[in-house]
């Protein structure tokens, strides 16, 4: 089995485990993105609120600074591999009852 195969299976098995612990309207699972041969790959934390939504890790704030940085080293997106450490994004309501991000545990 090849390296994507692996990987494809290993995602498939993560996001079933996350499927049996979360309804899927509750928490997204991010798993990651890009090619699984790219000889750079780049861990983040946690997904953020913009990653949770599409499903994608940096997407958000954090993904327009990637591909700032991407574009200086004369690379693309396309040519990496990025992930999270947490594969679902942490969150906590505030005092209002607003969800907001929170440090994971």
């Amino acid at each position: 089995m090849d390296k994507k195969a692996r990987l494809a299976r290993l995602q498939e098995e993560c996001a079933a485990y996350f499927n049996e612990l979360y309804a899927p309207d509750q928490k997204v699972y991010v798993f990651g993105d890009g090619d699984p041969q790219a000889r750079v790959m780049l861990v983040g934390e946690a997904p953020g609120a913009q990653e949770a939504l599409l499903g994608k890790p940096f997407v958000g704030k954090a993904g327009k600074n990637l591909d700032g940085f991407l574009e200086l080293m004369g690379m693309e997106r396309q040519e990496i591999y990025v992930s999270n450490v947490v594969k679902i994004r942490p969150t906590a309501r505030g005092a209002s009852g607003r969800v907001r991000n929170r440090a994971p545990s």
